[in-house]
């Protein structure tokens, strides 16, 4: 049998319903998808979460709803991985009780939960406080050369996620460790954008600070799905289950955190679905999230 492949799904909270949906789906309908893939797991953060990083998320979430949310994925074996990526923490945030609790709670379910980092002063001290906890390197450490990326392989991490700018690259089909390697296939944010490292600090400021970020001029914002497409990093669906594939690469990550309900259903049609029954699957999550009053 071939390797199995590898999908990481974006926003577990909000979009739990979707996400559950999409699995149900799998075990119904197997002749739908694609052989031999599945849900690697869903990330994100809960609202309010002060660890979180990559997109702001406000609001409030307590540790009840927190526990449910864990649970369901949890009785399903999906794994959950939250964006603890914040690089702007300092040692009185790593007491904050709620990130803690989410924690312990994935431990208490299993330990079906990783935790992907950037700040060095939380990775200390969630390898100290919490080492059954896979960690994950993230993407928005944004490491763009394959000699830092081959480096940053040789640490203790479950996985790495590579920087969308070295996707399709010969460099990166050249490296050794491609089966630890995740792939980040649709990203929304425009090739080569001079101002990406200055988003994810907005982004990570406004967590702490509890307000909206603002990214004025940002030309990327309102692309759907299909605009993804012109980017040079976007990984089509053949050049997944083709080249990618058959280099050793085995995760890939759908971005979305941000996205429309509607894009995100059309990225999880797009690369898990068979052409010929994308229509069928299509329609029935958006039936189902429609019943939601998501739609």
């Amino acid at each position: 049998m071939k390797d199995r492949i590898f999908f990481y799904l974006p926003g577990f909270f909000d979009r739990m319903h979707m996400q559950l949906t999409v699995y149900q789906l799998m075990e119904k309908y197997p002749e739908a998808f694609y052989e031999n893939i599945g849900i690697g797991a869903v990330y994100g953060s809960f609202p309010g979460a002060v660890w979180n990083g990559g997109r702001t998320l406000l609001g409030s979430c307590d540790t009840e709803q927190a526990d449910y949310v864990i649970g369901e994925f949890a009785k399903r074996g999906i794994r959950l991985r939250f964006t603890f990526t914040n690089p702007y923490l300092t040692g009185e945030h790593l007491k904050d009780p709620f990130c803690n609790s989410c924690l312990e709670l994935g431990l208490k379910h299993g330990g079906l939960c990783e935790v992907l980092v950037n700040s060095p002063l939380l990775e200390e001290y969630l390898r100290r406080e919490y080492p059954d906890i896979p960690l994950i390197s993230s993407t928005t450490k944004q490491i763009r050369n394959v000699t830092e990326l081959s480096q940053e392989l040789k640490k203790d991490y479950k996985l790495v996620v590579a920087y969308k700018s070295l996707n399709n690259t010969e460099e990166l089909f050249s490296m050794e460790g491609k089966e630890r390697l995740e792939i980040l296939t649709d990203s929304f944010c425009m090739d080569d954008c001079p101002r990406s490292a200055e988003h994810y600090e907005e982004a990570a400021k406004a967590q702490l600070e509890g307000r909206e970020p603002e990214f004025p001029g940002c030309r990327a914002i309102n692309r759907d799905f299909y605009g993804f497409m012109e980017n040079r990093s976007f990984v089509t669906v053949e050049d997944l289950y083709g080249r990618y594939y058959d280099a050793g690469f085995r995760h890939f990550k759908l971005d979305g955190r941000t996205f429309t309900d509607a894009d995100v259903i059309e990225s999880y049609v797009y690369y898990m679905v068979k052409p010929e029954m994308t229509d069928k699957v299509r329609l029935i999550i958006h039936k189902t999230m429609e019943k939601l009053g998501r739609i």
